[in-house]
């Protein structure tokens, strides 16, 4: 993610180290946003992006490539599915995950967006990641039925299921698993 190119950005300062340590690994990455990241803060260029944005792809794309005997490094938020290690680890790669960012849930969801629920003003909650859609629910607590007839965005095809699980309808999932994608969507069911 967009977070792990970053923190590891900053380890690879706080070492006194640059992108050189990277020559002639494979950079790897789950959508275009941290294949960005990647560029950006590191000055490199993604080696692999599958094009759907879901860690079975990475996965698939990987395992064509080869990943049997091979050492890989999986850095990770500390609520990252295991699909992806999983995955590998089952085709025979030999799959160490650092979790290198954790995530938090706020502590209450803020003022101004709960009397906007309420009141009615809102017309969209976009929900980018499985997390956003539990935290969400899990801040809304006893006052779910504020969503209403409120619609729903999803970025893709897991938060999609994690939503429905939650009993969140979807009114929409991006077709490219991005904040473009998710945007596109929203716009063509306004």
């Amino acid at each position: 993610s967009v977070n792990g190119v970053a923190a590891l950005s900053r380890r690879l300062d706080v070492l006194k180290l640059d992108a050189r340590h990277l020559a002639g690994l494979l950079i790897a990455v789950i959508g275009d946003a941290t294949a960005k990241a990647v560029r950006t803060d590191l000055g490199i260029a993604a080696d692999l992006m599958p094009e759907h944005f879901v860690a079975e792809a990475l996965a698939k794309q990987l395992i064509a490539q080869g990943v049997a005997k091979k050492k890989l490094l999986l850095l990770r938020a500390d609520i990252a599915r295991p699909a992806l290690p999983k995955l590998l680890g089952d085709a025979g790669a030999e799959v160490l995950e650092l979790t290198i960012y954790e995530t938090h849930l706020a502590p209450a969801l803020p003022d101004t967006v709960m009397e906007g629920l309420q009141a009615g003003r809102i017309d969209w909650v976009t929900f980018t990641s499985s997390s956003t859609a539990r935290n969400f629910v899990e801040l809304l607590g006893a006052k779910r039925a504020v969503l209403g007839s409120i619609k729903t965005a999803s970025i893709g095809p897991i938060t999609s299921k994690t939503m429905r699980e939650l009993g969140l309808e979807v009114t929409v999932e991006a077709t490219t698993s991005n904040i473009d994608g998710l945007v596109e969507a929203m716009v063509e069911n306004t």
